[in-house]
Order: C-alpha cells, then structure tokens, then sequence
C-alpha cells in the first residue's frame, strides 16, 4: 500500500513538470512568431539550421530514450522493494540476534537450573542420607536398649534362679543333715555348703548377696561369731552389697533401725559395700577389703577393723565406741561429724585423710601415719594418746587438743592455724616450731620439745 502511494505521487510529479515544460514551449513559440523579421534564405537557411538547435533543446532532459522523471520514478520504483528488502534483512538479522541473545540466556537459566536442581538435589540426598543415618542410629539404639533389658531381664532371671536352687539345696541339706549341719558326714556337708554358698555370692547381684546373706545370718548357718558356724563366709565376695539403705539413699535414719550382732565379716570382700543407717555390736571385719565403703549415720561397739583395707572409705554422722583401726589402711579416708570414742588407730596409716567436725575422746594415735592430712573444726581430748604420731606436711586448722600425748611426734611442715593446745605434750617432738605456736589460737600448760612448759599471753 505504501509502494502504491509513493508511486501515484511520483507520476503526479512526471505529470506536472511535463505540463510545464509544454506551456514554456508555447509560449517560446508564440513569441518568436510574434517577432519573425524577414531574411534572407541563408540566414532563413541559417535560422533553420538554429531551429532544430533550439527544438532539440528538451532533449536535454532525455537520456538512454527516457527522461529524467522516468528514471527518478524507476529508481524510486526499485528504491522501495529493496529498502524493505534490505529492511527485511536487517529486521531478520536482528531478530537472529535477539533470538540468539534470548538462546543464550535460555541456556545460562537452564544451566543455572540444572545446577540449582543438582544442587537442591544433593542437599536432600544428603538429608536423606543424615536421616537415615540418624533413623540407623536411633534404630541402633533402640535395638541395643532393647538387648540390654533383655540381656539384664535374662541376667535376673538367671540370677534370681541362683538364689532360689542355692535356697532349695541348702534346705534339702539342712533336712538331711541337721540344722547345724552336724550329722554325721558333717564335714562333707560343710565343705559343700561353703563352697555352693561362696559360688553363689560371686554371682549374685548386691540385691540378693544381701538376701542371701541375711537369710544364712537369721539361720544362724553363717556370718555369726557366738557360735560354731556351718558355713565359713571368710573370702566370700560381698561386693557392693546394701546392709541397709541403698548407697545412693543418702538419709540420716536413727541407725537403730537394722542392727546386727555378733557379725562376722573377717577376711571378706567388702569393696564399695554400703552400710547407711546400720547398727553393728560385736562384728568383726578383721583383714576384711572394704575399701570405698560408705558408713553413713551407724552405730557401733566393739567393732574390729585390725588389718582392714579402708582406702577412701567414709564414716559420716557416725558414733563408734570401743573400735579397733590397729594396722588398718585409711588412706585418703573422710571422716564428717564422726564420734569416736575408746577407739585405737595404733600402727595404722591415715595418710592424705580429712576430718571434720569430728571428736576422738579416749582414743591412741600411737605410730600413726596421718601425713598430708587436713583436720578441721576438730576435737581430740581427755587424755588421747598421739605419741610418734605423723602430721608431717598437715593442716590442722581449727581444732582443740586437750590433755594429749604427742611426744615424739613429727611436724615437719604442719600447719596449727587458730588451734588450741591445752595440756599437750610435745615433748621431743620433731618439726615443731615457734612459728607453728604463733599461728595457734591458744598454747596453755603445754609442754615443748625441749621440754619446757609453755603458755602463750
């Protein structure tokens, strides 16, 4: 349409011009009429020769038999198509480019994708993977509670049938032999019953250890001192066993509440044994291995630790009256608002031990080891008997010695801060220095290594 326009005006052009160029001929030739002189014929001759000079003239406008409109019009003609022709390619190429542009920009978003895709894809693999991990471990753990309840449900039970064939065999001995077990292949029927009875101990549980061993007790077959036992418990294992309250159950009962008398644990193994809220008369625990015991609120009277292994054992809120440590191994021992009373820790070792709010009345200390220890809010009074006692190194803070024998004694390297000595006896005691007095709360009546009697103002 806009082709078809272009020409219509470009003919119109041709159309004027032409027009023109007929109405200045005309009026050329109406002139030149109008002026026409006579001449000669040669210069008539002349004059036609000029003639066809001047009607020659438009010829000028013609070239190659066509004018200049025409050619103006056939350029333009041609001019159009390949305008839109090279416009056409132009718009093509561009639109090439842009399609190209967008190609590529189509391919980066994709390959962006594809890598975002992969990217998201291996963090949930991943996911998945921590959560099957997590899911296998919780499995695993699931699995491995439940054959642990198995296995300890399976372990009881089995346990629990130890006691109750080791309680059927002892009552058909008893039947078959007597209750004391003395008819008359007695000593085959100890003998047996010892050994079924300390096999029995070594597997049980400290849950039936205790059962077991009250029921030998209440039967008077074991564990007794007033009377020939049937059974010999020396060696039995009777570790982590509960006499009373649990080892955790930390409660500070009346320790009337379960007393034994006339027990006899010597040369047993009492490690980490439990004694809380218990009353003990006439036991002996005589060479027993006890350490890591708790005695926690006990009560007890003639009691016999000679040659027990007490390493870190602790007697807590307790009153002991008449016991024997002689030779016993305390080592690293606490004792807490311990009462003591009558009580011997001749020969023992009490190295690296801890008393506090404490009170020893009656009580020998003779060559005793209690270096490194620390003694605090303590009391030892009424005639105590520490000679060659060992305190080297040792803080004694606090505490209240009355009428007390420490000759012979070593103090290397004690401490005796706001301690009070009254009536102490150091005489030819080694390590005690006037600085170690200066450092005491009160020295009255007290007799130095060098045997003279000192009181401080």
């Amino acid at each position: 349409m806009e082709t078809y326009r272009h020409n219509s005006l470009v003919h119109k052009q041709i159309k004027e011009i032409r027009l023109e160029e007929i109405v200045t001929m005309n009026i050329s030739a109406i002139h030149s009429n109008d002026n026409r002189e006579v001449t000669p014929p040669m210069e008539k001759k002349e004059k036609q020769h000029e003639y066809p000079r001047r009607r020659r003239r438009p010829q000028q406008y013609i070239d190659y038999g066509h004018t200049r409109f025409e050619w103006i019009q056939l350029v333009a003609t041609l001019t159009v198509p390949i305008a839109i022709a090279i416009f056409t390619i132009l718009d093509s190429v561009q639109q090439m480019n842009q399609s190209k542009n967008q190609f590529n920009v189509q391919l980066r978003i994709a390959a962006e994708n594809r890598e975002t895709d992969l990217h998201i894809a291996s963090e949930n693999r991943q996911k998945d993977l921590d959560i099957a991990s997590e899911n296998r471990w919780k499995d695993y753990k699931i699995a491995e509670e439940t054959r642990l309840k198995d296995r300890e449900v399976a372990d009881d039970e089995q346990k629990h049938s130890m006691l109750i064939d080791h309680q059927t065999f002892l009552s058909k001995l008893i039947l078959k032999e007597g209750v004391h077990l003395n008819n008359t292949n007695y000593e085959a029927a100890r003998f047996v019953a010892r050994f079924k009875t300390l096999i029995a101990f070594r597997q049980l549980d400290p849950k039936r250890k205790t059962l077991l061993f009250k029921s030998l007790y209440v039967g008077k077959l074991a564990g007794r001192l007033d009377e020939d036992m049937a059974i010999d418990l020396s060696s039995a294992d009777l570790s982590n066993i509960d006499f009373a309250s649990p080892r955790d159950h930390i409660a500070l009962t009346p320790p009337s509440s379960h007393p034994y008398y006339s027990v006899n644990f010597s040369d047993t193994n009492l490690k980490n044994a439990s004694f809380n809220s218990v009353s003990f008369f006439n036991v002996s625990f005589v060479e027993a291995m006890m350490d890591d015991v708790i005695m926690l609120s006990t009560l007890t009277a003639l009691i016999s630790f000679r040659g027990a292994s007490l390493l870190r054992a602790k007697f807590l809120y307790s009153h002991y009256i008449n016991i024997n440590f002689a030779t016993a191994k305390l080592d690293g021992s606490f004792f807490e608002h311990f009462e003591c009373d009558q009580c011997s820790f001749n020969f023992s070792s009490l190295i690296g031990i801890r008393i506090q709010n404490s009170k020893f009345v009656n009580s020998t200390f003779t060559d005793t080891k209690m270096d490194h220890s620390f003694i605090t809010e303590s009391e030892f009074s009424n005639n105590v008997n520490m000679r060659n006692v060992s305190l080297t190194n040792s803080k004694v803070h606090n505490c209240t010695f009355i009428d007390v024998d420490m000759r012979r004694c070593e103090m290397h390297g004690s401490s005796l801060i706001n301690s009070k000595l009254i009536k102490v006896n150091f005489d030819e005691c080694k390590g005690l220095t006037d600085e170690q007095l200066r450092q005491a709360d009160t020295v009255s009546e007290s007799i130095l290594p060098n045997g003279t009697v000192y009181s401080s103002n």
